[in-house]
């Protein structure tokens, strides 16, 4: 997308969706996604749940945007295929991704082991020391602290794993309260449970985002979806406060601007403005909109976006429109805005 301080759906640009043999690259939804670990323009892909069955999303996929081309790394880490999981560039030039669903059955991935690419851009599986009385997660969100090495998780639904079961699940899984932050640190590579501070307390929820706002110790959580429903929750922006430990709400109006929604992206710009794309709003279909949220007033920008273009996808992935299906377009669709705007 160009990035004009006016943009609307018709400034989307299209990039290049081969790999290097020029095979088109299959459809993909609920990954994993980072700018690049060595700094260069572009980006990069883990996990995720592609079209018709077709799952084989364990390597890492990246985007080089000066050269307009796709590569994957040559090896992968010995763990399960998952899905609706979230990765973390830390100031260490290092990404840090952990949790997900596994494709082959209703189980998270083991809680002790972290997928990681450095700068280098080489993968490798780190096994850490997990509390022995939590869980695995799938469909959370992570933020990285103001520090550069200590990554927040937060909400999504805990899972039976192969080494931890869970009790009184439903199918596998059960919601988490939002005061049940798991925080990891990178430099130690110790995980913490901590509980949030005062009586604000963002209902349960799963396929939120979670955006660091640089210069501050902010965190601001957007979106998510009921467990055991197809709606999103009402309460959908607040901010939490890494140092003070605490949950404000933010109220935006329902009526303007991106409204309730889960399965969507974030993406900040210029450190104040927050781009919410796409998911599924309050009638449960899927939609191709997008809006900016300044982060300094806490409002909605005017002239800003798109209009509310539902497409016929109600499964909870990613949207596309018409105009994307004509071009044939399907995961660059989704995830172009990372490239161009970040």
């Amino acid at each position: 997308m160009n990035v004009t301080g006016k943009e609307q759906l018709d400034d989307w640009i299209i990039v290049d969706y081969f790999d290097k043999d020029r095979k088109p690259l299959p459809a993909n939804a609920a990954f994993a996604v980072s700018p690049k670990p060595d700094g260069s323009p572009g980006m990069l892909t883990y996990g995720g749940d592609g079209a018709n069955g077709v799952r084989d999303f364990g390597t890492v996929l990246f985007y080089n945007a000066d050269m307009k081309s796709w590569y994957t790394l040559r090896s992968k880490p010995q763990s399960r295929y998952t899905i609706e999981l979230p990765a973390v560039l830390d100031n260490n030039q290092t990404v840090w991704i952990w949790g997900g669903k596994s494709h082959d059955q209703d189980q998270v991935a083991e809680p002790e082991t972290m997928v990681v690419v450095d700068r280098n851009q080489e993968l490798n599986t780190i096994e850490t020391v997990f509390p022995a009385d939590l869980h695995g997660r799938r469909g959370h969100s992570a933020a990285l602290g103001s520090d550069g090495h200590t990554i927040y998780y937060f909400g999504g639904l805990k899972g039976t794993s192969e080494r931890r079961p869970l009790d009184n699940s439903y199918f596998g899984f059960n919601d988490i309260s939002m005061n049940e932050i798991l925080v990891f640190d990178t430099y130690q590579l110790t995980w913490m449970k901590r509980t949030s501070n005062n009586s604000v307390i963002p209902s349960a929820r799963y396929l939120h985002t979670t955006t660091s706002i640089p210069g501050t110790d902010d965190i601001l959580l957007y979106g998510g979806r009921h467990f055991g429903t197809k709606k999103p929750v009402d309460d959908y922006c607040y901010i939490y406060n890494t140092v003070n430990n605490e949950w404000t709400r933010i109220h935006l109006p329902a009526s303007a601007g991106a409204g309730p929604r889960f399965g969507h992206s974030a993406v900040l710009y210029k450190n104040n403005r927050l781009f919410i794309l796409f998911g599924v709003t309050m009638d449960g279909v899927a939609t191709d909109d997008f809006y900016v949220l300044d982060i300094d007033k806490k409002q909605w920008e005017k002239g800003v976006g798109g209009m509310n273009t539902h497409c016929c996808n109600k499964s909870g992935g990613t949207a596309i429109t018409q105009r994307a299906r004509n071009n044939g377009i399907f995961v660059t669709a989704a995830i172009v805005i990372v490239l161009l705007v970040m």
